[in-house]
């Protein structure tokens, strides 16, 4: 008899340790944003987001550790906001 063991994606095992507001890197951020193909966008389009912004919308960032971070609950918002600038209903 054979003990089986579940294959867990790193994926989801971040989002066991992740709430709404836990500080992201933007390596972290970079996977919760995908790009039109689905995959993450690169870290230097985070910084984009944050200095230039979407729309006319910025994404909410802090500088914590050296470092900007964002959270998922800002990439939320910044998802919404973005979606409302250009005309649809988010």
């Amino acid at each position: 008899m054979s003990a089986t063991t579940e294959q867990v994606s790193p994926a989801v095992e971040l989002d066991d340790r992740i709430n709404d507001d836990t500080p992201l890197a933007a390596r972290e951020a970079c996977a919760y944003m995908p790009d039109h193909n689905g995959r993450p966008i690169h870290r230097s389009q985070f910084y984009k987001y944050a200095k230039y912004g979407q729309d006319g919308v910025r994404l909410q960032v802090m500088f914590l550790g050296g470092r900007l971070r964002t959270t998922r609950k800002w990439l939320r918002e910044f998802g919404t906001a973005v979606a409302r600038a250009r005309g649809f209903n988010a």
